[in-house]
């Protein structure tokens, strides 16, 4: 199979372009991209392409060498009448801003120019996005690096998955050739193509890997990349499977979206792949780093029934028994003496107390809030204190029959932030809840005489 039909069978087999698709290329001018650049204008009328265009980024990181690299892109496309898009990036100072290697940094860089350029030529087309496909020219020594790259660093399935032939809009339909096989397409083609000097110093990981380790992997087997890329397409389609169960475990489990609740039971029945695989995406959900500490802290935690794990400022998962819930991170109220007549700020609710004088001015409360929310002050215990569920906190609503304690009350009714709802107590302990109402001993009488209705408004 030649180097062209090679091509188009990965193009057509991964449905990467359809007819009527514009393209835009990733060219920086080495042998893989430039591969890439020919190929799709020498089967631009048999893939249907309806416009193709090309981005080059100068990274700012190898002065002459980068110049000419620019210039050598930007006139083989002008002599093929090919739209060029050019754009210069200090590499090493965004590395430096963002925390992250000069790679990283310029990969990052790469792809949003891509998506820019792709976005305009959308616009420009009157198409929508999709229709503007992204080509790289990532090859099986690349998937093979990534693979030990990431092995090397320490990975999930996902990591060994290596480069997708298909990622949304990003195409890569050289990822099942070689460089050999490109370096020798080009020479027959008779066209050059300019070398990256960084690629031959092993500063970098990913080029004492091409150096190093490669060549011993392949003296062990010939066809290593060959290898590489079945295994990783056979562990794509597990990938797949696994988070579409995932989805499904996560979507059969959740009882609220805002704030997000999730049932604990079904999550914690899961099997552990699914279970570590669901912690992972509540924390993506919550916008938090995702790590494997992070994950298997929290899939323990849902596994044992209690816990937290912290997300980022001012935000945790909290595991109960029951449920699985994103809690924002508030200061416990403190505890302050409670006088009629005056508001309270509670969490991020209110609490007044409205003073009743007699039965009169009671029985025109009823039809409002009835007797649910009225305490009768002759019965109650010392001085009255407004502050948070306290350990051992127990109450006998009225009307409920029984005591309970506030910890059970509250999982009963699915409470999950508790700290900040209020309690009212006197020297015996609670005689009102936020949103349960009075206790049965603090209840008005045939005998009242003055009382509070309690006004509560929550968050």
């Amino acid at each position: 199979m030649s180097l062209a039909e090679k091509f188009l069978n990965t193009v057509r087999t991964c449905g990467m372009l359809r007819p009527g698709d514009a393209v835009v290329a990733g060219v920086s001018g080495g042998a893989d991209s430039m591969s890439l650049l020919c190929l799709l204008l020498e089967q631009r009328e048999a893939l249907g392409l309806s416009v193709m265009e090309v981005c080059h980024l100068h990274h700012g990181l190898r002065g002459e060498e980068a110049d000419r690299d620019l210039c050598f892109v930007r006139d083989f496309c002008r002599a093929r009448g090919v739209p060029f898009h050019a754009r210069r990036m200090d590499a090493a100072a965004a590395a430096r801003d963002t925390g992250t290697s000069v790679e990283e940094a310029g990969r990052r860089a790469r792809y949003a120019f891509f998506g820019e350029t792709a976005d305009a030529l959308a616009l420009r087309l009157g198409v929508s996005p999709e229709r503007v496909k992204i080509a790289t020219a990532h090859t099986l020594g690349d998937n093979a690096e990534t693979v030990l790259l990431n092995l090397i660093r320490g990975c999930s399935l996902g990591g060994l998955c290596g480069i997708p032939p298909v990622r949304g809009r990003i195409v890569r339909p050289l990822i099942e050739c070689s460089r050999e096989e490109l370096e020798r397409y080009l020479a027959e083609a008779g066209v050059s193509y300019v070398q990256d000097g960084s690629n031959i110093s092993d500063e970098y990981r990913r080029n004492r890997l091409r150096h190093g380790v490669l060549p011993l992997l392949r003296s062990e087997n010939p066809a290593l990349e060959q290898t590489l890329f079945r295994m990783t397409s056979v562990l794509r389609a597990e990938e797949d499977y696994l988070s579409e169960r995932t989805v499904e475990l996560l979507r059969g489990a959740r009882r609220s979206v805002r704030p997000p609740i999730y049932d604990r039971a079904p999550l914690a029945a899961a099997h552990e792949a699914l279970r570590s695989r669901a912690a992972a995406a509540l924390l993506g959900l919550s916008g938090g780093s995702v790590d494997a500490r992070k994950t298997r802290a929290l899939s323990e935690a849902v596994l044992r029934g209690s816990g937290a794990v912290p997300v980022g400022p001012g935000l945790r998962w909290r595991v109960r028994p029951s449920c699985v819930f994103l809690e924002r991170e508030q200061e416990v109220p403190e505890p302050a003496p409670f006088e009629p007549g005056r508001t309270y700020s509670f969490g991020e609710g209110r609490v007044f107390g409205e003073p009743l004088q007699d039965i009169c001015e009671l029985s025109k409360k009823i039809h409002e809030n009835g007797l649910k929310n009225t305490l009768d002050c002759d019965k109650i215990k010392g001085t009255l204190i407004l502050r948070s569920r306290a350990e051992g906190d127990a109450v006998r609503l009225t009307g409920r029959g029984c005591e309970k304690r506030l910890k059970k009350l509250f999982s009963e009714a699915g409470i999950v932030e508790r700290d900040v709802i209020p309690v009212l107590a006197d020297n015996d302990g609670p005689v009102w809840v936020g949103g349960f109402g009075a206790a049965e001993r603090a209840a008005p009488g045939p005998d009242f005489q003055r009382g509070i209705l309690i006004h509560y408004s929550p968050k």
